[in-house]
């Protein structure tokens, strides 16, 4: 689901890529007994980046390149740098330079224009993505009007190599 609404000026929030473990998503894999899902390991060490967007498109320009990476996590706040190293926050005593922890004192949220990134992982049968920004309309009214920008979560449309056998449909939503 795409709705873009023009922000008048830019929302700026930061992606950080993974360089410990090189991989945030969960995997899959096919066992006799069926499809099995493996939790991603806790990032230990990673690279944050400050980007901003104009409108959705622009998000969406940029979401589409983030999602053929496996490495890559958005985050609606911002750090004071454009670009920093993010370490544990045990660890962040120890580095020498410019570094942050993920941690509410490291990140930011400016006043303006800016992301609401919300997981929706149901148990049982999700909403569609239409449903989805319904239900949370009616939760919050002022949402109605804001540009979305909904996408299908790691635990969505699995398929088995090879055959093209889905093995699983839909399962979450990013938005």
């Amino acid at each position: 689901m795409n709705s873009n609404r023009t922000i008048t000026c830019r929302a700026c929030f930061t992606i950080i890529r993974a360089v410990t473990p090189p991989e945030l998503s969960k995997s899959f894999r096919l066992e006799h007994d069926g499809l099995t899902s493996h939790a991603a390991a806790h990032m230990v060490e990673g690279v944050a980046y400050r980007r901003c967007v104009e409108d959705v498109a622009g998000l969406a320009r940029l979401f589409a390149q983030m999602t053929t990476r496996r490495d890559w996590a958005l985050c609606s706040g911002i750090t004071q740098y454009d670009q920093v190293r993010v370490v544990t926050k045990r660890e962040l005593a120890h580095v020498e330079g410019a570094a942050v922890a993920r941690s509410k004192a490291h990140f930011a949220f400016p006043d303006g224009p800016g992301l609401l990134c919300l997981d929706y992982d149901p148990h049982g049968e999700p909403l569609t993505a239409e449903a989805l920004h319904a239900a949370l309309v009616d939760c919050c009214p002022w949402l109605q009007g804001v540009g979305v920008l909904m996408t299908a979560s790691a635990t969505s449309h699995i398929y088995e190599s090879g055959t093209g056998r889905c093995l699983k449909g839909l399962g979450g939503l990013h938005t």
